[in-house]
C-alpha cells in the first residue's frame, strides 16, 4: 500500500505553476533572494496546493456538463426505447408473431451462410495440411 501519494499527478502543470510563482516572487522580492531560497520548501508546498486547486476546479467544471449529458441521454434512451417497441410491434396482441418474423432467417441468407461456412471449413482443412507440410520440411 502506498503511504505517500503526491498531491499533484500532472507534473507538467505543476512545473509550469511553480515557475510562474517563482518568477512573480523574483520580480516582487528581488532584493530578498535569500528569502526565496530559505523558503523554497514552503513555496513548493504552496505550488502544490495552488496547482491542486486549479486542476480540481477544472475537473469540477468538466463534471457538470457530463452530469447533464448523462441525464439527457438517460431520458432520451427511455423515450427511444418506448418508440422502438411501439414501432416494431413486439408488445401487444401480435407481439409474439412479430418477434418470430424478425427472428426467422430468409432462405437465401441461410443458403449463403451455409455455403460460406462450408468454404471456411475447406480453407481451415487446407491450412492444416499446409502447416503440416511446412512443419515437416523445417
Amino acid at each position: 500500500m502506498e503511504l505517500h501519494r503526491p498531491l499533484i499527478q500532472n507534473n507538467e502543470e505543476y512545473t509550469v505553476m511553480k515557475a510562474g510563482i517563482f518568477r512573480k516572487m523574483q520580480t516582487e522580492y528581488a532584493p530578498q533572494l535569500e528569502t526565496l531560497v530559505r523558503y523554497s520548501a514552503e513555496i513548493d508546498v504552496v505550488c502544490h496546493v495552488i496547482t491542486y486547486f486549479a486542476i480540481s476546479s477544472r475537473r469540477y467544471i468538466d463534471y457538470v456538463p457530463m452530469v447533464l449529458e448523462t441525464r439527457f441521454a438517460k431520458e432520451y434512451s427511455d423515450e427511444l426505447k418506448r418508440v422502438f417497441l411501439a414501432r416494431l410491434g413486439i408488445i401487444g396482441e401480435n407481439g409474439r408473431a412479430n418477434c418470430e418474423n424478425y427472428y426467422r432467417e430468409d432462405a437465401m441468407v441461410r443458403v449463403k451462410r451455409e455455403d460460406l461456412m462450408r468454404r471456411e471449413k475447406i480453407l481451415d482443412q487446407a491450412n492444416e495440411i499446409y502447416e503440416d507440410i511446412f512443419n515437416e520440411s523445417s
